[in-house]
């Protein structure tokens, strides 16, 4: 995707943040940092996914509210 279709999407989700003084100082902080990925990295992710999607692999996934192993059955 390029960076002129992302910056005309919307993000539904965000915080609020009452004091935008400070908000902008974090930001222009932050945007002076080293990246905490690189893109080397991310071409690594999207040619594993390829894989995946072509049955050459498996995506584990975990989040905040995932299921123990111990607990994950076929009926589960």
């Amino acid at each position: 995707m390029e960076l002129q279709i992302l910056a005309k999407k919307v993000a539904s989700q965000m915080p609020f943040y009452d004091d935008k003084e400070e908000l902008n100082k974090v930001i222009a902080k932050f945007s002076k940092c080293t990246p905490l990925v690189y893109a080397r990295e991310v071409r690594s992710l999207y040619k594993q996914l390829a894989r995946v999607t072509q049955g050459q692999g498996f995506l584990l996934m975990g989040i905040d509210c995932m299921e123990a192993f111990k607990e994950f059955n076929v009926d589960h």
